[in-house]
């Protein structure tokens, strides 16, 4: 799978029991498959820890105001909108496979989101 942001080649990661794909060398995204991020909210906080320090090169630009194909179904446009009611925090989905980009730098706005602390 290809990052949608920089077209990246997108590298499979595992932590806390949940599947994430990562640009790694690229602009730093994460793209969860269906229902992914919700099971990484479920666990322990902060077990999406192990997702956060991704080498990002100088130079790499993400490109936020346009929509993205989605990595898994290729031909379906992403569609961008805040992850939850009560905080603006954005993220891409996929209507048809129901996936998630996530920007870099907004995991851990969710995390602090979803918190037992922040409940």
């Amino acid at each position: 799978m290809k990052c949608p942001s920089c077209e990246n080649p997108l590298t499979s990661q595992s932590t806390a029991g949940v599947k994430v794909m990562t640009c790694r060398r690229g602009c730093g995204g994460l793209w969860f498959d269906g229902r992914e991020i919700q099971k990484l909210q479920e666990r322990l906080p902060g077990a999406g820890a192990a997702l956060l320090p991704v080498e990002r090169p100088a130079g790499v630009y993400i490109f936020r105001d346009i929509q993205h194909p989605c990595p898994r179904c290729v031909s379906t446009l992403l569609y961008r909108h805040c992850f939850s009611k009560t905080f603006q925090y954005e993220v891409d989905q996929c209507a048809r496979c129901g996936g998630f980009w996530v920007d870099p730098g907004t995991l851990p706005e969710i995390a602090s989101e979803t918190s037992p602390e922040a409940r």
